[in-house]
């Protein structure tokens, strides 16, 4: 457990996900969205896992906003799996 989830859990602070989107010059919209109301009562790892899947959501929502844009070109390595979250990998 690392970072937000810990805060969120130490204080039991209600959790929400927010993204922006710029629909045109000038003009921004931001979206909110409640994660958990409770993240003591979730396991640990949950509150991040479940932020990477919403994370995953605006961008393939929201492409032209250019969020993680860069990342998305490169292909798996399995390096990384040992810094995976959850049971399921590529």
């Amino acid at each position: 457990m690392a970072g937000p989830e810990k805060g969120a859990r130490t204080g039991d602070l209600p959790v929400l996900f927010t993204y922006i989107v710029k629909p045109k010059r000038g003009y921004y919209q931001a979206f909110l969205e409640v994660a958990c109301e409770n993240p003591c009562a979730m396991k640990e790892g949950e509150l991040t896992l479940l932020y990477a899947r919403y994370m995953e959501k605006v961008i393939r929502s929201n492409p032209e906003c250019g969020y993680g844009a860069s990342e998305m070109e490169h292909s798996w390595n399995q390096a990384y799996t040992k810094n995976w979250i959850g049971e399921n990998y590529r």
